[in-house]
């Protein structure tokens, strides 16, 4: 798992983030959010400097760039 930064983590994902790459993303119970990419793998990321509506904002984006997202 990787724990990070808003700006870390949105630097990080942008240029993975089309349907392209991702097959899904999802934010469990702890509010670590996962992503499953085509190739199979799987990334895990806690995101330590932001609150609730920080995240849900990063994630609105992710799912208006086609990616399903649970959470």
């Amino acid at each position: 798992m990787n724990t990070c930064r808003l700006v870390d983590f949105i630097k990080t994902l942008e240029p993975w983030l089309s349907e392209e790459h991702i097959e899904e993303g999802f934010m469990d119970e702890d509010g670590v959010i996962h992503f499953t990419f085509k190739n199979g793998a799987v990334n895990t990321y806690r995101i330590d400097d932001c609150n609730a509506d920080q995240l849900k904002d990063v994630i609105d984006r992710i799912k208006d760039k086609g990616i399903p997202f649970k959470g």
